[in-house]
C-alpha cells in the first residue's frame, strides 16, 4: 500500500528540497506545487492533509485549496514557510482526526 500524500500549496523554491524531506521522514508522500494549477482537485486526489504556506502562495490557490479540502473533509494547515514549520505542522497533524479541520502554525 502507497503511503498517504501531503499536497504543500506554496513554498520558496529554494526549500523545496528540505520540504520534501521533512514530509517524507513523517512517512507521507509529498506533493509540493508552487504554482497556480488548473483544477486543483484533480491534480491533487485526496491527500491526508493539505499544507498551505500562507506567506508564499496566491490568495487564489489558497481559497482553492480550502475549497478542495472542504468537500472532501480533508484537513488544512497554514504555515510559514520554513522547513521547521512545515514539520510542526505535520506534527500537528498526528493529533488531527481525518474530519475537515483548518490550523494556523507559527
Amino acid at each position: 500500500m502507497a503511503s498517504p500524500n501531503i499536497v504543500l500549496l506554496g513554498g520558496r523554491r529554494s526549500m523545496k528540497r528540505q520540504y520534501t524531506e521533512v514530509i517524507e521522514k513523517f512517512g507521507y508522500k509529498p506533493k509540493i506545487l508552487m504554482q497556480k494549477v488548473h483544477k486543483l482537485d484533480t491534480v491533487i486526489g485526496r491527500p491526508r492533509a493539505i499544507i498551505i504556506v500562507r506567506t508564499q502562495v496566491s490568495h487564489r490557490t489558497a481559497d482553492e485549496g480550502v475549497f478542495v479540502a472542504k468537500k472532501h473533509n480533508i484537513p488544512v494547515i497554514f504555515c510559514k514557510s520554513s522547513a521547521n514549520s512545515v514539520r510542526d505542522a505535520l506534527m500537528l497533524l498526528e493529533d488531527i482526526k481525518p474530519a475537515h479541520q483548518k490550523i494556523l502554525v507559527g
